[in-house]
């Protein structure tokens, strides 16, 4: 997959300071996007739901704490079990279920959560962009 607009990540130690502090196990495969497309946009970038089409992937959040869209914004998302890992123009967040390793979208407005992928491998994968 294609990228542009990566923000070079400034401290690889920030990916195991976040599982430290949440007690987690972030998979290798995000490590690896996280590492590579820090706060990046994707070429592909739009997706669908089990409930909704088209939506956008706006960007990767970033692990360095100075960026606008990084992922010390989203904490209370981790209470839920879930490791966000990207957003939307309209606010939604992306999300890793930790308990399942399905990909979610955190649905702001609602404070739900709507099923996306089975995982993220096919997630990333999976999404195109507009043909025209």
């Amino acid at each position: 997959m294609e990228w542009k607009y990566i923000k070079e990540l400034k401290d690889y130690k920030s990916i195991t300071n976040i599982e430290k502090k949440y007690n987690i196990n972030i998979p290798n495969y995000l490590k690896d996007l996280i590492i590579q497309y820090n706060g990046g946009r994707p070429v592909n970038n739009i997706f669908d739901t089990n409930n909704n089409k088209e939506k956008v992937f706006k960007c990767l959040l970033s692990y360095n704490s100075d960026d606008r869209e990084n992922i010390y914004i989203y904490n209370d998302l981790f209470e839920t079990n879930h490791i966000p890992f990207a957003n939307t123009p309209s606010g939604d967040v992306i999300c890793l279920n930790i308990k399942n390793q399905k990909i979610e979208l955190y649905l702001h407005e609602t404070d739900k959560f709507e099923l996306v992928s089975d995982n993220i491998e096919k997630f990333i994968e999976g999404s195109y962009s507009h043909c025209c």
